[in-house]
């Protein structure tokens, strides 16, 4: 992305340790979006700027991303206590609502698993040794099927290093279900755009990236959260 074009209104970017994030809004209930493996955290700029009137939005760039230097202990566990301990450090005082889209729906996961939460959300998770190739993640993806005004914040290098880091570490390995008493609501693209009855959100798109290709639906559909 070109560095001289605008950015979304009311962003400020921080860092919390060795993470980077966004932050729009400044009270109300904190909505953490956690971008999928290979992606950062601009992928969640159109969503981000349009909750921003109505809670606090946290979109940080997770190890090897964007701002975010790369590293060892990437298991979802401790990615999910590290950000847990982000949101705490905010002092915000009411439990976040946590959305994973692709693989790190997964991470999204351990933190229901393990933290206080008031709803969990799932977009077309992924699960990363169902791919071998970081090619293959972005194809299943499909971000350059994002509509032209968002594709900008869409676009990933197939990183090699960066996939085999994550796979290794167990970023699809088992892991915890969230606890039955935690909503959750799961969101898929591909299908007719109606909603099932059964916590299921569905997108009309040919991307997997329903943050990207219906933006204003999406960020509808986390207030409705709140």
């Amino acid at each position: 992305m070109n560095a001289t074009e605008p950015l979304p209104p009311r962003r400020s970017t921080h860092t919390f340790g060795p993470w980077a994030y966004d932050r729009w809004g400044d009270t109300g209930r904190p909505v953490v979006l956690l971008h999928s493996l290979l992606f950062d955290r601009r992928v969640w700029w159109p969503v981000a700027a349009d909750l921003a009137a109505y809670c606090v939005v946290i979109a940080p760039d997770l190890p090897g991303h964007g701002n975010s230097a790369a590293r060892e202990g990437l298991a979802p566990a401790q990615l999910a206590c590290e950000i847990a301990e982000l949101v705490h450090s905010l002092d915000l005082r009411r439990a976040p609502v946590v959305v994973g889209h692709g693989t790190s729906a997964l991470i999204a996961t351990a933190f229901a698993a393990s933290y206080a939460i008031h709803t969990l959300v799932t977009a077309d998770e992924m699960d990363p040794c169902h791919v071998n190739t970081a090619e293959q993640l972005l194809a299943a993806i499909r971000p350059q099927e994002v509509p032209a005004v968002y594709r900008p914040y869409a676009m990933a290098p197939p990183d090699c290093v960066l996939f085999s880091a994550y796979r290794t570490a167990g970023l699809g390995a088992e892991h915890p279900s969230a606890p039955a008493d935690v909503p959750h609501v799961l969101v898929s693209s591909g299908s007719p755009g109606c909603d099932t009855g059964t916590g299921e959100l569905r997108y009309t798109a040919a991307a997997r990236m329903p943050q990207l290709s219906d933006p204003y639906r999406f960020a509808a559909d986390l207030r409705a959260l709140l």
